[in-house]
């Protein structure tokens, strides 16, 4: 799952949920979820990844970069560098944090799709 959307949907899937449950549980618009699956949204920061990972439970890093399982650890918290990734991610100015993520979308692609 290369895209951010494509995480969320799996997510959505895993547990058994719709797109407007996800939007109840996180206290948002069904439109504010919907602007996020089409990548139209202007920013999600590291906090509204890591609530929506706490609430699909799922691993955050996974989420956000697409790196690792979705399964989180088995004490139920983000892994360190999952929480540290999350948080420089989020510090950065949007378009330093828009060329952090693609540049790491690029580093997870198979060699082929290069």
């Amino acid at each position: 799952m290369s895209s951010l959307s494509e995480r969320i949907q799996f997510a959505l899937d895993l547990r058994g949920m719709k797109q407007t449950d996800l939007a109840k549980k996180l206290n948002l618009s069904r439109s504010a979820i919907s602007q996020i699956m089409l990548g139209k949204t202007k920013s999600f920061s590291a906090e509204n990844a890591l609530r929506m990972a706490k609430c699909l439970d799922i691993n955050p890093y996974w989420l956000v970069l697409g790196e690792g399982k979705p399964e989180i650890t088995s004490s139920g918290a983000p892994t360190p560098e999952a929480a540290e990734a999350a948080s420089m991610i989020d510090q950065m100015p949007n378009q330093q944090r828009k060329m952090t993520l693609n540049i790491i979308t690029q580093i997870m692609k198979p060699m082929d799709d290069v």
